[in-house]
């Protein structure tokens, strides 16, 4: 099976999701009312593989998505390389190799 992503023909705003499977389409999904709000509902889709939805997770990235969660972690870890290679470069090219890393 596969999810894929994609803008809404005609809209730059409005991410659209088409899937199929060998040569079915998934049709649009439906929804029901329900009476009693418990979990856990029953899932509207299952994917076997982790390559199933690691396409749908490349186009959505693809199209400029990215998780919320964890980024802050994210931007620390990357100053903090990003600071540590100014670091080494400083070492490599400075000619009498004194450097203060304060």
């Amino acid at each position: 099976m596969e999810i894929r992503a994609n803008y809404e023909p005609g809209y730059q705003h409005k991410i659209a999701l088409y899937g199929y499977e060998k040569d079915k389409a998934i049709n649009p999904i439906t929804t029901t009312e329900i009476t009693e709000r418990y979990l856990p509902f029953e899932p509207f889709l299952r994917l076997e593989k982790k390559e199933e939805l690691q396409l749908l997770f490349n186009d959505l990235w693809h199209l400029g998505l990215r998780p919320t969660e964890g980024t802050d972690e994210y931007k620390s870890e990357l100053k903090a390389m990003r600071n540590h290679l100014n670091d080494m470069r400083a070492l490599v090219f400075t000619e009498n190799k004194r450097v203060d890393l304060t």
